[in-house]
């Protein structure tokens, strides 16, 4: 994750803490801290007036400014400014304690602090500073909801005294604020009738039993009393004990006028309501939504009593069916801004019935509402009716195949549906009336009659036939006759089904084109294979019975191959290179079949009459467009004149390693006897021969390499595996390579506890030291070499980072090529082949492992090399 750029002032007079902060910034976030420093609090208050900051570190020891002075005339500079003070040692805690309680975010005590710290402290005061800001607003807002809410809140301590009291409490009340803060709730608001009822009610919230839903009458100024609905609740403070009640009100003086009015109607509205087969009902939504009455007419059309309907107010939304439940709620929540909807609901026996309401609101004095009254009428049948009309209508109206039904004698269009009369060009009214051969082509016509006496005789006929566009084009159909009779046989009408099968025609065409050209795809195909110099067996299904193989697989199997045979019949003439027959399983046609890619792998044919031809041999799974597994192919490429080449490349190597070298031995070994003996009596001489010695030498290590570059690309490159304490062997290394190092500084690090490995320490101390000589050859002057050893799971990676002028990106890809040099290398004129990181590669991948390098220019580059742990015989690894 990105994090945001910080800015950070710093004010701090002491040079070097000031320049200890950058570099601890630098290094743990280069990018994403930006520091500017002042020496003078009258400077960095300038700063703050012109530039924006994220944070201040502040020292509060400053020359024109000491302790929490420099702290108060930041924050009258910046006050929403995050502020993290610095002192001199812990002997100044309390002075840092008190800038904190001050406002400052956190302080640190210069000296004893780290970069991560540092940063997080910042991080953690600007994280601290959006939180106060975000409460101050919280409360804000809070006081201001408080004030403006309709309902009546208060807040009583826990003896019953006014501690808050909103803009509608003045209003019902009659009272300030001001006026009733710290009064005797009871005593001043309540009936003396009920002040005892309410003060035991307020014992139970206090005891944690908050109350909802309760009325009770209050008293005004005026001494008119009206009537509250209460949902109370206790404060706590953070040890749980309570502090306050917390009291929201409703005035409800009008709804019980109304309810009284509704109570007054209700026995005229039940004579009525009792002896009606419509079911009759009122719904009461405030304050507690539930049935008030159903009439007995509910049994019979939902199978539910009345009581049941009031002993659970939820029952009137379970029974209604669920894709409907929404346009009941809305409809509830607001009963007079459209028609009641037509509903279904699921009946106590499971069955579905339709209904349509017929709902009017009642509304209280203020014109809110408060309850709805209907009727409600059984639709089931009629709805049943009209939902299968229209989808028969819906049937015939959006059907894509062209419907027609036709006069009874099969010669006119008397209806059809708007595709039919699409398909041809025309609209429906255009269509209508008009004689059935004119959508025929005038080529089928003549045979319309006779088809029309089949699908009479019949009952229902199917063919193909040419119709006819209003723009003259023509396009092929499938017609489908039915012929409608009644009881004595005599056809009423006819429905005919039309489909344009032009795309049918177009893709049965298509169909054979295709098939055309795959069959002659598979000629080319096949005559490529059997050409191809290459031996290729096909493996032509998931189970390996049948194959297909070209004549060059023949020939270096020494033998036909059937298909019929399988891979079964070249079992035991597949070898290894050593000419180990290969188990079944083990072949790569078993291997390519389990999903395996085989690559390049060396294998041996030995033919009937004693010939044996090396292969490689590439193989892989065939898929199908499903990603199943339908066969396999196998490809043998004949290596005979490759070996011949490692022959020579071997007999080469002999050369060079026995006749190049001895002459650079004898070149040294007199060089070295001349060098000696001209110590005393000619150092001119002495100085001549060390340079021959010293090119001997170079010639030497480039004999080496080359042998070493041979070996690596012919493969044959031995490893002298044995147990090696990785740790101990890089500090041997760094030991005996500390003449090539020198003026370098090099430090080994290792990370946690390694287990020994199975390697040959001689080519790991050839790879290190070929790393540590680049280091110091590529380093800056006087700088360190890291080395750091660190195991990652079944692995341990090694590290060698130094610093310098880098290597560019571009290069990076191609680094371990052979005599590649870099464009430093070249322009310094460093000596070298340009094999040594090309070697280095060759013996981490021979090992098993992998190498790369990293690299940020002007500044640090890094070579990386993983090495896999085994199992070694001591138990350790």
């Amino acid at each position: 994750m990105t994090q945001d750029p910080l800015n950070v002032l710093l004010i701090e007079d002491n040079p070097g803490d000031a320049r200890l902060i950058r570099e601890m910034l630098a290094e743990v976030c280069p990018s994403h801290c930006r520091l500017e420093h002042a020496d003078r609090l009258a400077t960095g208050l300038a700063l703050l007036a012109q530039a924006h900051y994220d944070a201040v570190l502040l020292d509060l020891g400053l020359p024109d400014s000491q302790g929490l002075d420099a702290l108060a005339r930041v924050q009258a500079q910046a006050p929403d400014l995050p502020l993290v003070v610095l002192t001199g040692s812990y002997l100044d805690e309390d002075l840092a304690l008190r800038a904190v309680q001050e406002g400052a975010q956190d302080y640190l005590v210069k000296g004893e602090v780290e970069g991560h710290v540092l940063v997080r402290a910042l991080r953690y005061a600007i994280e601290r500073k959006r939180a106060e800001t975000a409460l101050r607003a919280s409360e804000e807002r809070f006081r201001s909801l408080l004030q403006t809410a309709p309902s009546v809140i208060l807040a009583l301590s826990p003896d019953g005294r006014i501690v808050e009291f909103n803009q509608e409490a003045e209003r019902l009340y009659g009272r300030t604020r001001e006026e009733v803060l710290g009064q005797d709730y009871l005593a001043a608001f309540l009936p003396e009738a009920v002040r005892n009822a309410v003060a035991a009610d307020m014992a139970n919230v206090l005891g944690g039993a908050p109350t909802r839903g309760f009325e009770n009458p209050v008293r005004g100024s005026d001494g008119r009393e009206r009537v509250l609905v209460w949902n109370v609740d206790r404060v706590l403070d953070c040890q749980g004990q309570p502090v306050a009640i917390l009291a929201v009100g409703q005035d409800i003086t009008a709804r019980k006028r109304a309810e009284e009015d509704l109570r007054a109607s209700e026995e005229r509205f039940r004579l009525l309501a009792e002896t009606a087969q419509d079911t009759n009902f009122r719904y009461r939504l405030v304050p507690t939504p539930g049935a008030e009455y159903v009439s007995p007419a509910a049994t019979t059309m939902f199978g539910y009593t009345p009581e049941e309907y009031y002993a659970d107010p939820a029952l009137i939304f379970n029974v209604v069916h669920p894709d409907d439940r929404p346009l009941l709620e809305a409809h509830l929540r607001n009963p007079a801004a459209a028609p009641a909807p037509s509903l279904r609901w699921i009946r106590k026996d499971g069955t579905t019935i339709w209904t349509e309401q017929r709902i009017v609101p009642l509304v209280d004095a203020a014109g809110n509402v408060v309850a709805i009254q209907g009727i409600c009428r059984d639709v089931t049948e009629r709805v049943r009716t009209e939902q299968a009309l229209r989808r028969w209508a819906d049937i015939f109206e959006f059907t894509r195949w062209g419907v027609v039904v036709g006069s009874d004698d099969g010669t006119t269009l008397e209806m059809m549906n708007p595709y039919f009369a699409e398909m041809h060009g025309y609209t429906v009214e255009e269509l209508t009336g008009r004689p059935i051969a004119d959508v025929f082509a005038p080529e089928c016509r003549a045979d319309l009659p006779e088809r029309t006496r089949i699908a009479h005789e019949q009952g229902h006929y199917t063919w193909e036939s040419q119709h006819l566009r209003k723009d003259g084009t023509v396009f092929p159909v499938l017609i489908d006759v039915t012929a409608v009779k009644d009881e004595q046989g005599k056809v009423l009408y006819r429905i005919v089904n039309v489909q344009d099968i032009t795309e049918r025609k177009r893709a049965e065409e298509e169909r054979e084109r295709l098939l055309t050209e795959l069959e002659a795809e598979r000629n080319w195909l096949r005559t490529v294979i059997d050409r191809s110099p290459a031996g290729i067996i096909l493996i032509e299904d998931a189970a390996g019975t049948r194959i297909t193989a070209n004549r060059r697989a023949e020939e270096l199997f020494g033998r036909p191959l059937s298909s019929e045979g399988g891979i079964a019949q070249y079992v035991g003439q597949v070898c290894r290179p050593d000419g180990t027959p290969l188990a079944a399983e083990e072949l790569v046609s078993r291997r390519a079949l389990r999903g395996e890619t085989i690559v390049m792998e060396e294998m041996l044919l030995p033919q009937p009459g004693g010939r044996e031809v090396p292969v490689l041999v590439d193989a892989g799974p065939i898929r199908d467009s499903a990603d199943h597994l339908i066969g396999a192919v196998i490809i043998f490429e004949d290596i005979t004149p490759l070996k011949e080449l490692e022959r020579l490349r071997e007999e080469w190597t002999s050369v060079v390693g026995h006749d190049l070298r001895q002459p650079v031995t004898v070149i040294s070994g007199y060089a070295g006897l001349l060098a000696r003996r001209a110590e005393q009596q000619a150092p001119a001489l002495k100085a001549g021969a060390e340079h021959i010695l010293a090119g001997a030498r170079q010639l030497n290590r480039m004999i080496t390499d080359l042998l070493d570059v041979s070996r690596i690309e012919a493969r044959r490159l031995k490893l002298e595996r044995q147990v090696v304490d990785l740790p101990a062997l890089v500090e041997t290394v760094v030991e005996r390579t500390a003449a090539v190092t020198q003026g370098h500084p090099v430090r080994v690090a290792v990370m946690g506890d390694i287990p020994r490995l199975e390697a040959d320490p001689g080519r790991l101390e050839q790879v290190l030291g070929n790393l540590l000589s680049n280091a110091a050859k590529y380093g800056y002057p006087d700088t360190e070499i890291r080395v750091e050893v660190e195991r990652l799971n079944d692995e341990v990676r090694v590290s060698v980072a130094n610093q310098g002028e880098g290597i560019a990106p571009e290069e990076l890809p191609r680094l371990f090529e052979r005599f590649r040099r870099t464009r430093i290398a070249q322009e310094q004129r460093i000596t070298g082949l340009g094999l040594g990181l090309y070697i280095t590669r060759g013996l981490v991948e021979a090992h098993g492992g992998r190498i790369w390098a990293e690299s940020i220019p002007g500044r640090t580059t890094t070579f990386r090399f993983i090495l896999p742990l085994r199992s070694v015989a001591t138990g350790v690894g």
